[in-house]
């Protein structure tokens, strides 16, 4: 396999960490398909961003990339909750497998989540002059939902789908303002970069991302914990944010039930307005 290869070509010339997670890797190759980027990682005993390095000494523009080229090139199946045992024949069982799935990756995410550091994050976004949201990638329709659920509760709230405008956005950051980062990895370098720009600015920084030791989360102030559900679909790789929208809306249903009764009255009040809209 050329992924392989590629490895062995350049072993030589990566640094003592890098051939810590191209060990890892060789020797667990079966295994990579259903890990992030940071369980590789903790696995290979290095940081998120070195698993990213190594990935581009070999040719990758980054682990997604990697990953890919290694399943399709293994033609693995994977066994998983999801494993290639989903077929249209039967319908009934690919409910019950896809469902419980995402049932278990919401309680794995609820598990994670740190009840003094949310309740820190509500008391943020309560005295917020303006909440900001940013995602990218897959994580940008979350920002827009979470963005429109804000709003409606009252909370001056911002967010772009184009990455130039949130950059542009970032700068206008200031010290009475939050921002909600979303990325799963944390390492996407645009998400990285408006993080700094946002901790330059001196606003608060709540990220919503799976790992703890990415960039993001060292520029953080808050982190929200989620669990990413990765899973292997014939030939095509997927991951859900269902995680990060059930963290949305943990927010928004805490900030109903605080003791300002502004949020609760507005939502309400609104949804009245809008219900002329609807059937």
């Amino acid at each position: 396999m050329s992924v392989l290869i590629d490895i062995n070509n350049v072993y030589s010339d990566l640094f003592e960490k890098e051939k810590s997670v191209a060990d890892y890797v060789r020797n667990n190759f079966s295994c990579i398909a259903n890990m992030s980027v940071m369980e590789l990682a903790q696995k290979s005993g290095v940081s998120d961003a070195t698993v990213m390095r190594f990935c581009k000494k070999i040719g990758f523009k980054g682990f997604y990339q990697f990953k890919i080229s290694l399943i399709k090139e293994m033609s693995l199946t994977v066994e998983s909750d999801l494993s290639g045992d989903i077929v249209m024949t039967d319908i009934e069982k690919a409910i019950n497998k896809v469902f419980l799935a995402k049932i278990d990756g919401l309680q794995r995410c609820a598990k994670l989540l740190d009840s003094n550091v949310v309740k820190e994050c509500i008391n943020k976004i309560i005295s917020c002059d303006t909440l900001y949201l940013f995602g990218a990638g897959n994580s940008n329709p979350v920002a827009m939902y979470a963005s429109y659920q804000f709003n409606q509760y009252g909370i001056k709230t911002i967010a772009n789908q184009m990455p130039e405008i949130q950059i542009q956005s970032a700068f206008g950051l200031n010290e009475s303002d939050v921002s909600i980062i979303l990325s799963n990895s944390g390492i996407t370098s645009m998400i990285v970069d408006i993080a700094e720009i946002a901790k330059s600015r001196n606003s608060t920084i709540i990220a919503i991302t799976e790992s703890t030791k990415s960039n993001l989360a060292s520029i953080a102030d808050y982190i929200l914990l989620s669990a990413t559900s990765y899973e292997v679909r014939f030939d095509a790789y997927n991951s859900t944010r269902m995680c990060h929208m059930a963290i949305i809306d943990l927010l928004l249903i805490l900030l109903s039930r605080s003791d300002d009764k502004r949020f609760y009255k507005t939502s309400t009040e609104r949804e009245n307005f809008f219900s002329k809209f609807k059937l």
